[in-house]
C-alpha cells in the first residue's frame, strides 16, 4: 500500500475508545491517529469503503467536550496478529479550513499528553 498520508499517525500511550455516533455501541480501539485518519482495532472486520460516524472518547482534559465526534472512511481493514482481533484504517474526509483546524487542534492537544 502506497504511503498517502499528509501526517505521520502518532501511536497514543492510551488507545481511545471509538464509538457509533449514538455512543451506545463500542465499536474499538484508537491505537494511532493523525487529523487525516486514524487506526482501530476492533473484534469485528469493518466494511471497506464505507463511512462511519464515530464517536472517539477524549481523556479528560484534552478538550472541553467528552467526544471527538467526525466521519471516518474505511479505507482497509484486516486481521490483527492477536487472535479474534481487525485493524482498521480510516480516513477523514475532506473538511473546510474552519473544521480542519478545529481538529488539528484537537489531535495535538492529544499529542501533547498521550502519545510517542
Amino acid at each position: 500500500m502506497s504511503e498517502r498520508r499528509t501526517f505521520a499517525r502518532k501511536h497514543l500511550i492510551f488507545h481511545l475508545k471509538v464509538f457509533d455516533a449514538s455512543k451506545t455501541e463500542l465499536m474499538g480501539q484508537a491505537v494511532d491517529i493523525s487529523p487525516d485518519g486514524l487506526k482501530m482495532v476492533s473484534a469485528h472486520r469493518l466494511e471497506v469503503g464505507k463511512a462511519h460516524a464515530i464517536a472517539i472518547e477524549l481523556p479528560q482534559g484534552v478538550d472541553k467536550r467528552e467526544y471527538m465526534e467526525i466521519e471516518a472512511e474505511a479505507v482497509w481493514s484486516q486481521e490483527d496478529i492477536n487472535p479474534g482481533l481487525y485493524i482498521t484504517g480510516f480516513k477523514f474526509p475532506a473538511r473546510s479550513p474552519e473544521e480542519r483546524e478545529d481538529l488539528n487542534v484537537r489531535i495535538q492537544g492529544l499529542f501533547r499528553e498521550y502519545v510517542f
